[in-house]
């Protein structure tokens, strides 16, 4: 999004369709989470767009948010790219944010990674840990399935 403009032009990240097909077979559930409709643009139609988009490139979704606050979602790993972002998710407690560096990030507060392949073992570790629930989660069981979020 840029200047009241929300993208719907343009191809994924290269990489990226491929590592959250590779997440959703494994049996992952993939929730994504876009603060678009903050600057100007209405969330109804943000989202519609941005859905769009995803069906357009046949990403694999079971849901698309969108909301400023990118904590309102709980995921057991969170990726975003915005190191501003993942200090909000590192102070709202959640369990395991990610920044996606597209360039040099010599230090941040959440994991970095800067490769699909790094992410992908990132998740797989999680889901193979065991579970551990922040105080507002009041379930101690784990999800069937890894929740992440691109």
């Amino acid at each position: 999004m840029h200047e009241n403009v929300v993208f719907t032009e343009g191809a994924p990240l290269p990489g990226a369709l491929e590592a959250v097909r590779e997440l959703a077979r494994a049996g992952h559930r993939l929730h994504y989470v876009t603060a678009r409709a903050i600057t100007g643009v209405p969330a109804p139609l943000a989202w519609r767009r941005t859905a769009a988009w995803l069906a357009a490139w046949d990403f694999p979704v079971d849901s698309l948010t969108i909301a400023a606050d990118k904590a309102c979602r709980f995921t057991d790993v969170f990726l975003d790219d915005s190191p501003g972002n993942c200090d909000a998710l590192v102070d709202a407690g959640h369990p395991r944010p990610v920044l996606w560096c597209h360039g040099p990030i010599t230090a941040h507060r959440a994991e970095r990674v800067f490769a699909w392949d790094e992410f992908l073992a990132l998740v797989d570790a999680e889901s193979a840990a065991p579970a551990v629930c922040p105080a507002t989660v009041r379930s101690v069981r784990r999800p069937a399935r890894l929740a992440a979020t691109a």
